[in-house]
């Protein structure tokens, strides 16, 4: 009897944790995207600053938006994929303390 309970699946802790993880990424990440879009819009409406360095200025602006908009898609990429990976239960025989062993 004993070793039928230990046997029985249980929610895996992994996969709880990724959930959660991958809900704080995406509220977040969503939030990163969009902290550089008045700054790049107040650039190229070109009354911000004006010239060949705010020019450089503002493509490099540019630049980091769009670099930190794919940083945030790809790390929700890879997260979402770990999670299609992780099990949603468990054998309670691999758990120790509430965690895989």
């Amino acid at each position: 009897m004993t070793g039928f309970a230990l046997d029985k699946l249980v929610p895996n802790p992994r996969h709880r944790e990724l959930q959660e993880v991958l809900q704080k990424i995406q509220a977040r990440g969503r939030t990163l995207e969009r902290a550089l879009d008045q700054a790049v819009k107040q650039f190229a409406g070109g009354s911000v600053w004006v010239g060949p360095s705010a020019n450089r200025f503002g493509q490099a602006l540019t630049h980091h938006r769009k670099r930190l908009r794919t940083t945030v898609d790809e790390t929700i990429t890879q997260v979402e994929a770990e999670l299609k990976a992780t099990d949603r239960e468990v054998h309670a025989s691999t758990l120790r303390g509430g965690y895989l062993n």
